[in-house]
């Protein structure tokens, strides 16, 4: 199947969930993105929010410490700005900004990603209804001008256009989902302890901890907008993301209870290099 067909029925998919629910005016869900030194970025982030066709209940900014003039910029916008006492990095920041949650849904969007104006409605339209036991919608982002990030879906599915459960098994390598693109219920976070706040993949170990604790996890194939590209990003940096994938590993074959041999953990970790090195390539 080539790609110019393959994006021509995504886009058919997805006009068949704009539908006209008039009574749908606001979702109950908290937008936090996290910023550090993020001033030329962060400016388009937050249009983006504040453009979805639906309204999220609340905005908030966790600036965690910059020491650009990333706070001159956010403050230019209507949201709600918390500064961390100190620089906590990425996931930390994120569980800092989840603190002050109390809507039913929350989603983390990075501060040079961007959505397209139906993100939230989309969402919205999936999570109606929904069972209480599922704990995240992921959609998927373009990776650039032209570029789609397609590791939602295994191999396998990839040219399949529709949602799926994700199990644990699916999370031995991969993450299919795109943090700044992934709704997740509050109450299901709490469960767990909240948002993984230490590791290399946060979002990641995330996911693997809400299926761990028997959450329901859904992958929709849908592209709601752009995933920034940036030379600091961990997803640039293979030998990081590495550590943070054995960790998210080992929680998975411990919690399936696989009896693992140390050759078969050699071969895990090679397969991860491999594709944390890949990814960076592709990128």
């Amino acid at each position: 199947m080539s790609f110019s067909l393959y994006i021509t029925l995504l886009q058919i998919i997805r006009k068949g969930y704009n539908m006209n629910d008039s009574q749908l005016t606001q979702f109950d869900c908290t937008v936090i993105v996290t910023c550090f030194n993020s001033a030329k970025t962060i400016a388009k982030t937050l249009e983006s929010v504040l453009n979805q066709h639906l309204s999220p209940s609340k905005l908030i900014v966790v600036d965690d410490c910059s020491t650009d003039n990333s706070r001159e910029v956010i403050s230019k916008f209507p949201c709600q700005i918390y500064k961390t006492p100190e620089n906590l990095g990425g996931g930390a920041a994120k569980l800092f900004g989840s603190s002050k949650v109390n809507t039913e849904f929350i989603v983390f969007l990075d501060s040079d990603d961007t959505w397209d104006a139906d993100f939230l409605e989309l969402q919205a339209k999936y999570w109606v209804n929904s069972e209480k036991n599922l704990a995240a919608i992921g959609f998927a982002l373009r990776i650039g001008p032209g570029r789609y990030r397609r590791s939602y879906v295994s191999n396998q599915q990839k040219n399949t256009f529709k949602e799926r459960k994700v199990e644990l098994t699916d999370l031995r390598f991969r993450n299919p989902f795109t943090s700044s693109a992934t709704v997740y219920r509050n109450d299901a976070l709490n469960v767990i302890g909240g948002y993984s706040s230490d590791s290399p993949v946060d979002d990641f170990e995330t996911i693997v901890r809400l299926s761990i604790a028997e959450f329901d996890l859904l992958a929709v194939p849908i592209q709601c907008g752009e995933y920034g590209i940036s030379a600091t990003q961990i997803s640039s940096n293979p030998a990081y993301q590495l550590q943070g994938q054995l960790r998210v590993l080992e929680l998975v074959v411990k919690a399936l209870a696989y009896p693992v041999t140390r050759g078969k953990i050699q071969s895990y970790k090679r397969i991860l290099l491999l594709r944390s090195v890949a990814k960076c390539a592709n990128f």
